[in-house]
Formats: structure tokens, C-alpha cells, sequence
């Protein structure tokens, strides 16, 4: 959660604890938040995650099948805490529903790359 949180600007964190899912979306409808994601754990690794753009959806269910973090990229560059928006790569979401899920996971990042401060994310399908 620490490097997502590092990775999507203005995301805020909140521990789910036993709040079902309709209360976190209510909660976050009053709060005026613009999307919402809750990762499921199974055996301690994150398995799925749903993402939610408020207040009346799109919502998708993602299976999460893999996760690379910085340290298990060989030469990654370093980032310090900064928040720098990053230049978004969306590998195989060629499809009508892929196209879909893209716009939904790109609505989460600012259109904006700054690319003098290079930071890729990348997303397969």
C-alpha cells in the first residue's frame, strides 16, 4: 500500500476493517471522492481488487495476478516520497471491454505526464 500510495497522486489510505463494500462507497460518496479501490487478500497477497468511480460507477472486479515492486526491479530509479505524475502504459486492453477498463484505470491518474521526471507505470491485460 505504501508504493500505490506513492504511485497514484492524491490517493488517500484507509484500513478496510469490517465495513462492507456499500458502506465504503456511501462513506466515500460524502466525502466527494472520485473513485474508490479495495484490495482483497487471500494468504496474506493481494488477489482482487475492485474499483469503483463515484458516485454513480462504472464498477469492475480485477483479478490481481502479479505485483512488481520497485525493489524487484533491477536499476529502478529512486523516488523519494516525491509525487510526480507518472506516464501511464496499458499493455493488451485492445478489446471494447479492455478499452473500457483502460479509461477506468487511466480516470486515476492525471493527464498530465511529466516526463522531464520520468515515472512509468505500466498495466497488462
Amino acid at each position: 500500500m505504501k508504493e500505490l500510495k506513492i504511485t497514484i497522486p492524491n490517493m488517500e489510505y484507509y484500513p478496510r476493517e469490517n465495513f462492507k463494500i456499500k458502506e465504503i462507497i456511501e462513506w466515500s460518496k460524502e466525502r466527494d471522492f472520485t473513485d474508490i479501490m479495495v484490495f482483497q487478500e487471500k494468504w496474506g497477497k493481494p488477489h482482487s481488487l475492485i474499483l469503483s468511480h463515484l458516485p454513480e460507477g462504472p464498477t469492475a472486479i480485477f483479478r490481481v495476478s502479479s505485483i512488481k515492486l520497485n525493489e524487484d526491479i533491477p536499476n529502478h530509479g529512486a523516488n523519494n516520497g516525491m509525487q510526480v505524475a507518472p506516464e501511464l502504459i496499458l499493455n493488451n486492453f485492445d478489446t471494447m471491454l479492455g478499452s473500457r477498463m483502460g479509461r477506468m484505470i487511466a480516470a486515476l491518474f492525471p493527464q498530465d505526464p511529466q516526463l522531464e521526471k520520468r515515472r512509468v507505470i505500466t498495466w497488462h491485460n
